[in-house]
């Protein structure tokens, strides 16, 4: 099975085979998670356990007809709405359509499969059309619908569905895992790849193997010289040269503050960028708690304007930003 690589879905997905080999599974499963845990592949093995005619207890036999069209993307009876890029939306046309074909008999006179692997992209009318389904849904239909810590998803879609947390391993089993993978350098830098991606092992993985590890290390050394000199402005090549990272680095700088408020406070223990400790002690040390707070505050803002603001300009929003923060740096304080 695929989940074996990821020793910490097998649990979960115990779970929720059990509930569907005793009868008591919800029809429409809504998993919260962050990505880089392998919910999708989590889902991907109920699935297709779920649409095959031969299983072998918690397994899918991978011979039967139903497992070879599942192998090659292409079951009748399994609808995967996923959307083409992060600019799309699953809107209701699209949604009513899957709807209709799903009142029908299973084409492969079995179970009836929708999932949706990301929430955040259908729209609200989608939702509308949705929810009278999830209310009365055809025999033998079952839904998934795969939630990344979004708060805004809508109160009544959770009220149809039974939620279900998929959390992250723990530090010592995702430092485990990273090592069995080849991915592990030492201690420090594995825990601190994990901490940045919210205990996230596959995400800590990808941060490790590709080129995000070196530029988030160039970034932090260029951060700290353009605090030094106060000179914020200087960021900006590295926000504009790469529109796809943009939010990581405002994320970056958002952890860094968070973590320069709790060594004020000594909360050791949960600090993220164990790497950074030089530079946290040093934020820490000299700037208040108020212009810390006040600054992560501003970057927030900064973020959502960039993701949800249509037609922004991205250069002149964060010239503006890294101007504003450099006027209102003060001079260092005890």
């Amino acid at each position: 099975m695929i989940i074996n690589r990821y020793p910490w879905l097998i649990k979960p997905y115990k779970n929720i085979i059990h509930q569907h080999q005793v009868g008591k599974a919800h029809h429409a499963l809504l998993i919260n998670t962050y990505p880089g845990i392998g919910v999708l592949n989590l889902c991907w093995s109920i699935t297709r356990w779920l649409l095959c005619k031969k299983k072998q207890g918690i397994r899918s036999c991978g011979q039967c007809h139903g497992c070879y069209l599942m192998t090659s993307n292409n079951h009748p009876d399994w609808y995967y709405l996923k959307t083409k890029n992060n600019t799309d939306l699953l809107g209701v046309e699209i949604i009513r359509n899957t709807i209709d074909k799903i009142f029908y008999t299973a084409q492969q006179n079995g179970e009836k499969v929708i999932w949706f692997p990301n929430t955040k992209y259908i729209t609200y009318a989608g939702i509308c059309s949705l929810l009278k389904t999830l209310e009365e849904p055809p025999k033998n239909t079952w839904f998934f619908l795969i939630n990344y810590n979004s708060f805004k998803l809508s109160s009544t879609l959770r009220s149809r569905c039974l939620s279900y947390y998929l959390s992250p391993p723990s530090e010592e089993k995702g430092i485990y895992w990273l090592k069995k993978n080849n991915c592990y350098q030492n201690e420090l830098l594995s825990l601190t790849a994990l901490r940045i991606t919210e205990g996230a092992p596959i995400l800590a993985k990808k941060i490790i193997k590709g080129t995000l590890w070196s530029e988030r290390q160039l970034f932090f050394l260029n951060l700290e010289n353009a605090i030094n000199k106060k000179d914020l402005f200087n960021l900006l090549p590295f926000f504009t040269k790469n529109k796809m990272h943009v939010i990581i680095y405002i994320d970056w700088i958002c952890y860094l503050l968070f973590d320069s408020i709790k060594w004020k406070y000594s909360l050791f223990a949960y600090i993220k960028n164990l790497d950074q400790e030089k530079f946290i002690i040093y934020l820490s040390l000299n700037y208040s708690i108020t212009f810390l707070d006040k600054s992560i505050q501003s970057w927030i803002i900064c973020k959502h304007q960039l993701m949800h603001v249509i037609g922004v300009n991205y250069e002149l929003l964060l010239t503006e930003q890294l101007l504003r923060w450099e006027k209102n740096l003060p001079h260092h304080k005890k």
